[in-house]
């Protein structure tokens, strides 16, 4: 899924759908472009950022968000950086830390 259909989908779950007026009048845009964000992500596309956080006004952006992919990458590198000695100290800390992955 991609952002603008997440978006879409969150504004499905934040709103009672079946009243667009309403939504209309918190995000402050018409009603039918309330219908268009709520019948394609496309429309969602154009939305401006003043109407997105009326009608979020709690959400935050992130920027550079590390994936899991990208930390999983990061997490390897690190560890290749370190000597044998040094991988078995990190792997006691890790078993410390974290129990779960030791069984």
């Amino acid at each position: 899924m991609d952002i603008y259909e997440r978006i879409r989908q969150e504004l499905k779950k934040a709103y009672d759908t079946s009243n667009q007026t309403k939504i209309a009048d918190i995000a402050g845009v018409s009603q039918p472009t309330v219908g268009r964000y709520l019948a394609s992500s496309d429309a969602i596309k154009a939305m401006c950022l003043e109407t997105f956080f009326a009608l979020f006004p709690n959400a935050d952006i992130v920027f550079n968000k590390p994936t899991d992919e990208a930390l999983a990458r990061r997490l390897h590198s690190f560890i290749d950086k370190l000597s044998d000695q040094d991988k078995e100290k990190a792997w006691a800390v890790l078993s410390a830390v974290f129990p779960q992955i030791n069984k």
